[in-house]
């Protein structure tokens, strides 16, 4: 068996961030990888020679994004009107939590409905995210809002009820 030495994490660290900045990708297992990565497999396996004898899972999922659809309907609580579509547009936030701070903080998306109180839009986020927070503007302290799980689907009808008579009645920001 060969062993593969391998190179000081700065030595690795230089050449990946030299190889980087190269507009080209290795071709690999069938699949092209940008250069840094491709060095950073074969350092990760010191049995490997090559990225063909890194051991991979099969069911590894080797994508970092993934494209998701988010339909949300404002509803008015109005007497009269509940559970109606909003009459106007309003600000929705969506939220993603970050690996420093897990309280979905980070805002992805800031964009108003349509004149009916609807957004339909596809968000691209984290792979490795898990939940959303979701949140529509409204001229309170404690806007109404909803956090969803994300489980691996891919598009989410969401509604959100607002107080139209007062202040929001969502978990706030």
């Amino acid at each position: 068996m060969k062993t593969v030495t391998r190179p000081c994490i700065f030595t690795l660290f230089l050449i990946s961030c030299l190889l980087a900045l190269q507009p080209v990708s290795v071709r690999a297992a069938g699949v092209a990888l940008p250069p840094a990565l491709y060095l950073l497999l074969l350092s990760a396996d010191s049995h490997a020679d090559n990225i063909e004898e890194v051991d991979v899972p099969d069911d590894f999922n080797w994508d970092t994004t993934k494209d998701i659809t988010v339909n949300i309907s404002l509803l008015s609580t109005s007497s009269g009107s509940e559970g109606e579509l909003y009459a106007g547009s309003m600000t929705i936030n969506i939220f993603r939590a970050t690996p420093d701070d897990p309280t979905l903080s980070l805002r992805i998306l800031q964009m108003p409905t349509d004149v009916n109180g609807q957004l339909s839009t596809i968000i691209n986020i984290p792979a490795a995210a898990t939940s959303l927070k979701i949140v529509a503007l409204d001229l309170s302290d404690d806007p109404p809002s909803t956090t969803i799980q994300l489980n691996g689907e891919e598009s989410f009808d969401i509604d959100i009820n607002l107080n139209d008579n007062g202040p929001g009645d969502g978990e706030g920001y």
